[in-house]
């Protein structure tokens, strides 16, 4: 048509889409490498604030409205819970450890429910002395998720293994 007049414009033309299809490719759970990634790169911008004792910041990447199946009446995370953990942590460590061997995949371990509605991931806390004998205990709620378009983490343990 554009060879039989230069001044032709096409009509705009739509996809097709099956319904739904705006929904699944919204859907971040549905790439597991990728979501795993997007897990973890928020468990460390809550480690580096916690390291930098930005407690509100730590506090906004965790979801803290529901209760914790192992300490239901325990649910928020507050800075002074905070600081209680991390000055426990600090009698045995000297520091929490960022770089690329903190980061290392082979520190974090996901487990599916078996339902898939909720991920259990834990994640090692590298310490300079390489004990890594501290955990964080996450929970990841899928469904949430999905409607946010980020990982909606739980914090409901912050520990020594020993």
């Amino acid at each position: 048509e554009k060879m039989r007049d230069p001044g032709y414009i096409a009509p705009e033309t739509r996809e097709l889409r099956p319904p739904g299809a705006e929904a699944f490719d919204r859907d971040i759970t549905r790439d597991t490498k990728k979501f795993t990634a997007q897990i973890r790169s928020r468990i460390f911008s809550f480690i580096a604030s916690l390291t930098k004792r930005d407690f509100e910041s730590a506090s906004g990447i965790l979801r803290q409205d529901q209760p914790s199946p192992d300490a239901p009446g325990d649910t928020l995370w507050t800075a002074q819970r905070f600081e209680q953990t991390l000055e426990a942590y600090h009698t045995e460590h000297s520091g929490i450890c960022l770089d690329a061997n903190a980061r290392n995949i082979r520190h974090t371990y996901i487990t599916p429910s078996p339902d898939n509605k909720v991920w259990r991931v834990q994640q090692m806390i590298v310490d300079p002395e390489k004990t890594n004998d501290w955990v964080l205990e996450f929970e990841v709620d899928i469904d949430a998720s999905r409607e946010t378009g980020l990982p909606v983490l739980r914090l409901f343990k912050f520990n020594s293994l020993v």
